[in-house]
């Protein structure tokens, strides 16, 4: 299988990236399209098989987007069987595609979730994908181009939950060379060479005269991930020393922030006060950002913001009171079918819905399986020690309390986190996960959606 030990082989095997993400012993599932990059990754971890004591899963998703996607498949299919290496695949339907959502935000959802089914089928620990350095370069530069802060300059994370991305610190010609080397057969997808797509037209204009001037230019570009990735303790840091100057206190459902105090921090710092109270990962949007700003430094007292996930903040005369449904519920509220039920600081529905398509992201909104509860009468109520519940993905039950602490949700969020109980079996962690009991699967014909909208002013 393997003609010799190349340069990038031996970089592969010794680059301390790649041995702080693959650990011996571990089960990956390998994302393989049958292009030059995935194939190039799946030859790579096939040589480490032995050294690391490797199981190599091959993972190809079809998006069923292109007339040869079939041949993709079967060709992947037999490079497995001759590799001997375990192969699985699943097939998407572009028909479940939103409308107004583009093809390539789709696939991409569709890809990660599928890969993920397939981890969870296996067993693996990890999902390998192909992502290089000079993917790591265009999507700096995209995100540059976009106006991205701190945060979207990092680009393509080394590693985000169960997903690694090996070949980060490997240019496109490094994989090139090894792959002519090693004669390692892959297929072209003719898509990719349409410049009209901003990352073509980089990949395919920009960045190869610029890597003329300068060869060292996707380790630049790696080198500034890697450094983003290092500020971001410190940053962290700076966080926490500024909650303890300006959180006043904290009551059921809210904080209070002094607006004194808030002042004599920096812009970008007040709003990173914000987002860390909140959720680290949902304000770095750059018109939340930016609308953050304005309303930090020029509204007036009673004058409020919704931010993401039901949160929103109001101008008080001393204090900023940043606020989210879900408040301390002190009793179990009962929930029907078709009615709005007034929750104090939030309205809880629970109705039809013609299909999944109508989900969107909202965290505080969920579509579920309505067969799975029928007749059943619904509970909504704070979450008590010793519930447990079964996540959507997995196979048997955990504890609320270790759920919430693997999340790393704060004491605050915790104390009024809510779910929603069918004959005393918990089928909601509100805003954070549904139980795998009432999952839309492809036999579900009654869509049900539960929401809670916050209640402002």
């Amino acid at each position: 299988m393997f003609s010799g030990i190349t340069g990038l082989e031996k970089q592969f095997v010794t680059h301390p990236a790649v041995s702080r993400l693959i650990q011996p012993g571990q089960h990956i599932l390998v994302a393989v399209s049958g292009g030059r990059d995935s194939m190039c990754l799946l030859h790579l971890l096939a040589g480490l098989q032995k050294v690391r004591q490797l199981r190599l899963t091959a993972a190809h998703v079809n998006h069923g987007l292109r007339p040869d996607a079939g041949k993709d498949q079967h060709f992947v299919a037999e490079i497995c069987k001759a590799w001997d290496i375990r192969f699985l695949v699943r097939k998407l339907n572009p028909r479940t595609q939103s409308p107004g959502e583009s093809t390539e935000a789709w696939a991409r959802k569709e890809r990660y979730i599928a890969l993920e089914e397939m981890r969870r089928e296996t067993g693996a620990d990890l999902i390998a994908t192909a992502h290089h350095g000079n993917d790591q370069v265009e999507t700096i530069l995209l995100r540059l181009g976009a106006g991205a802060g701190i945060r979207g300059l990092r680009g393509i994370h080394p590693q985000r939950g169960r997903i690694i991305r090996p070949l980060l610190p490997f240019s496109r010609p490094a994989i090139k060379t090894y792959v002519k080397l090693n004669e390692i057969p892959y297929r072209e997808d003719d898509t990719n060479r349409d410049i009209h797509y901003p990352r073509n037209y980089l990949r395919h204009r920009v960045i190869p005269e610029w890597d003329k001037l300068n060869p060292g230019l996707v380790s630049a570009f790696y080198q500034v991930s890697e450094n983003i990735r290092e500020t971001e303790p410190i940053l962290g840091y700076a966080v926490e020393r500024a909650l303890d100057t300006v959180v006043e206190r904290e009551d059921d459902g809210h904080f209070l922030l002094s607006v004194r105090e808030m002042a004599k921090l920096p812009i970008l710092l007040q709003v990173m006060v914000i987002s860390g109270l909140i959720d680290s990962d949902m304000l770095p949007r750059r018109h939340m950002i930016t609308q953050l700003k304005t309303f930090l430094q020029s509204t007036k007292v009673g004058n409020w913001l919704p931010l993401p996930a039901g949160w929103f903040l109001l101008k008080d005369r001393k204090n900023w009171i940043l606020k989210q449904p879900g408040s301390i519920i002190r009793k179990e509220i009962p929930v029907v079918f078709g009615k709005s039920i007034d929750c104090g600081d939030f309205v809880f529905n629970w109705n039809d819905v013609d299909s999944i398509e109508d989900l969107g992201t909202n965290p505080w909104k969920e579509i579920i399986d309505g067969e799975t509860i029928k007749d059943e009468k619904l509970i909504l109520r704070n979450w008590c020690a010793g519930d447990y519940f079964q996540p959507l993905g997995m196979k048997g039950r955990k504890k609320i309390s270790d759920f919430l602490t693997d999340i790393k949700m704060d004491r605050f969020n915790k104390q009024r986190q809510l779910v929603l109980a069918s004959e005393n079996e918990i089928i909601w962690l509100c805003g954070q996960r549904i139980s795998e009991r009432v999952k839309v699967t492809s036999q579900t014909r009654h869509f049900e959606e539960l929401s809670i909208v916050p209640k402002v002013g």
